[in-house]
């Protein structure tokens, strides 16, 4: 991906009572445990993890995955990026979703949206021929809190799939 960030890989499986409220999450009947009991549905749950594991690294930290997510029982491909430091923001999470799209070569439209894991006001949709194909914005506070974290952080998660045939 480049601009700065490290490409990590994370598990597949995750914590049904994650903080980061993923709709759609699959349940496994037969878990191993409870950190192990769902289908992720997005990898911003994840890239939040990584962070609070490696809060003893100096910032910024600026990670990314391209991976599947199950939604609705089936594999969808998307890629996200994560960063935490000091200055993280939703205009800096605009840019990079925006400049990454431009540079593969499609054009996208961003609209404000609702998402109770962003801050109000600093969440967007990414539109695409005027179907949503991601979302990006600042992480909310409470859900800093709950991964232990204390700098602000941004995101963004686009599915791959849409963009392809564009």
């Amino acid at each position: 991906m480049g601009y700065g960030y490290q490409e990590v890989m994370s598990l597949t499986v995750s914590a049904s009572k994650d903080p980061f409220e993923a709709p759609d999450r699959v349940v496994i009947q037969n878990p191993l445990g409870e950190d192990f009991s769902t289908l992720r549905s997005s990898m911003l749950p994840a890239l939040l993890t990584i962070f609070r594991l490696n809060k003893h690294r100096e910032l910024p930290q600026r990670v990314f995955e391209i991976a599947d997510v199950v939604v609705a029982a089936r594999n969808v491909r998307r890629v996200a990026a994560a960063a935490i430091h000091h200055k993280a923001s939703f205009t800096e999470a605009k840019s990079l979703v925006l400049s990454l799209l431009r540079d593969v070569g499609w054009t996208a439209e961003v609209q404000a949206v609702d998402d109770r894991n962003f801050i109000p006001g600093r969440a967007a949709s990414v539109l695409v021929d005027g179907h949503a194909v991601g979302r990006f914005g600042e992480i909310h506070p409470r859900i800093l809190e709950a991964y232990a974290l204390v700098q602000p952080a941004l995101a963004f998660e686009l599915d791959v799939e849409p963009l392809r045939g564009h």
